[in-house]
């Protein structure tokens, strides 16, 4: 049995009350991750020659 599998069987052993404080501490741990997962930075040199077939006329 896959480790998701045998998580969510064991959560719905629990009552709703301890359903919800589960719910509550994976929401809390995902948010910590994404808010520490670093974003590439970005450039504006990312956006050099965008729009160039638009002011080349032929």
């Amino acid at each position: 049995m896959s480790t998701y599998h045998e998580v969510r069987r064991l959560a719905e052993s629990l009552t709703p009350d301890e359903q919800m404080c589960l719910i509550e501490d994976l929401s809390r741990l995902i948010r910590q991750r994404v808010t520490m997962t670093p974003k590439p930075k970005r450039s504006i040199l990312e956006l050099e020659g965008l729009g160039k077939e638009i002011t080349e006329w032929s």
